[in-house]
């Protein structure tokens, strides 16, 4: 076991005060904090630490969580921003039939890349070959729950609104969920998690979802699922079963808090009371639904007592953009200031870390938790001058300021630079195993 203190520089904490503190210090034991206050104040402890590091002119935050991530669909950059899901619908759902375990290593290992250096320490983590994202993660250092993609129709079919079942396919994925349940749950020093993911109210039959619920409640684990994100999904389930789709997982007893809902776009006001009921939790992301031109009832979520946080999804992995999406958006569609940067900060630090059942673990700067912390650098020009710090980052961060990334007290970025595997290798595999996948899908060359 060793020690390390991090003195002279703002710790922004996301103690229940939101307490910032200038001049302040921070020490970790092994892979806990133990103490976080004042330099002046902790003096005597700093001295004790085997390494001490002087943070003047730094800011020392929470790692940032995301709550709803697709790190393989890194392959997909570029190709759903301005079709929206019209070629979400006809492009990806297609190519993802090329997807294998291999080259999903290399998609998740850039995924996973991108939002670490700009400062997530966990994602919430839901795709096909669950196990090489689950590879990725404990080789990157990060901490990650993960889900298998579990559905029974064709994808390929979803292009044409076909929905034909095949029930026996979609209890294999459910099968292959739990066996990485088996294999990969608390595993990496307990940096991993795995929980259910059923993945949408019209990719499930009815008892696929409650074959899910089933196996969450056997395992004592989470689910994760996309619920009313299309205008696709939304006609689908009120045609098919006459009700939205909240309504719809509620009738089959599926909803509990321990579900967490992405996107929630046609989320009605009765939709909302249901989720208030019921205890499930919102994963939104502003960034995606803004590209896709649908949005949440934001001012009724913001004002129920439906939990939320934020999530990056996928594509663009960017925690900073995220939270400012969360606010402008929401300024634009509502004409009012509903959202802050504060709590856009917290819904990416500890709402985050409550959402995953995991606040008592993360998600802060306390006492006792665990040390997953950013550092970055607050002499950039577009942060200087600095009055307010979190309105600050929130505002004006681009990701690229995070120096550094400690994760269980472990440093895993060091000087903006990945220190697992290189980065340059790493970027250039991902781009020739990309360019394999899209001219299989006919959409390379250009």
């Amino acid at each position: 076991m060793s020690t390390f203190a991090i003195k002279n520089a703002i710790v922004v904490t996301c103690n229940e005060n939101d307490e910032v503190i200038r001049d302040g210090a921070i020490i970790v034991d092994d892979n806990k904090i133990t103490a976080v206050g004042r330099t002046k104040d902790l003096e005597e402890k700093i001295r004790e630490c085997d390494e001490i590091i002087d943070g003047r002119d730094k800011i020392i935050t929470p790692g940032l969580i995301s709550v709803h991530d697709h790190v393989i669909g890194h392959v997909f950059k570029g190709f759903t921003e301005d079709g929206a899901e019209d070629y979400f619908y006809k492009h990806c759902f297609s190519m993802e039939t090329f997807l294998n375990p291999e080259n999903s290593y290399w998609f998740a290992y850039a995924g996973l890349m991108e939002t670490l250096k700009f400062g997530c320490t966990m994602i919430n983590d839901l795709f096909h070959y669950s196990q090489s994202t689950a590879e990725a993660v404990e080789d990157i250092g990060m901490k990650a729950i993960i889900q298998h993609k579990v559905f029974d129709i064709d994808l390929n079919n979803l292009q044409h609104k076909n929905y034909e079942r095949f029930y026996d396919a979609g209890i294999k994925r459910l099968e292959e969920n739990e066996e990485l349940i088996k294999k990969w749950h608390n595993k990496a020093d307990g940096r991993i998690k795995c929980w259910v993911g059923n993945h949408a109210p019209d990719t499930n039959s009815p008892e696929l979802l409650k074959a899910g619920r089933e196996l969450a409640d056997k395992y004592g684990v989470g689910i994760h699922i996309h619920v009313a994100q299309t205008v696709q999904e939304h006609e689908m389930i009120n045609n098919t079963y006459g009700m939205s789709s909240v309504k719809f997982l509620d009738s089959l007893g599926f909803l509990k808090d321990d579900v967490i809902c992405a996107h929630l776009a046609f989320a009605d006001t009765e939709d909302i009371a249901i989720l208030e009921r019921t205890g499930a939790k919102f994963a939104h992301c502003p960034v995606i639904m803004a590209k896709f031109g649908t949005f949440p009832r934001i001012k009724e979520f913001l004002t129920s007592k439906v939990p939320m946080a934020i999530g990056d999804d996928w594509v663009t992995l960017n925690p900073w953009g995220d939270m400012r999406a969360a606010i402008e958006v929401t300024r634009a569609v509502t004409g009012e200031a509903l959202q802050y940067a504060i709590r856009a900060f917290r819904m990416m630090t500890i709402d985050a870390a409550n959402l995953l059942n995991l606040g008592d673990e993360t998600g802060s700067l306390e006492v006792g938790k665990k040390a997953d912390l950013i550092v970055i650098d607050a002499l950039r020009p577009n942060l200087v001058p600095m009055k307010d710090v979190i309105p600050s980052l929130v505002y004006n961060m681009t990701g690229n300021e995070v120096e550094t990334v400690y994760v269980d007290g472990k440093k895993i970025v060091d000087e903006g630079r990945i220190l697992a595997k290189d980065e340059i290798e790493v970027m250039r595999k991902t781009q020739s195993l990309a360019e394999e996948v899209w001219t299989k899908g006919g959409v390379w060359p250009e």
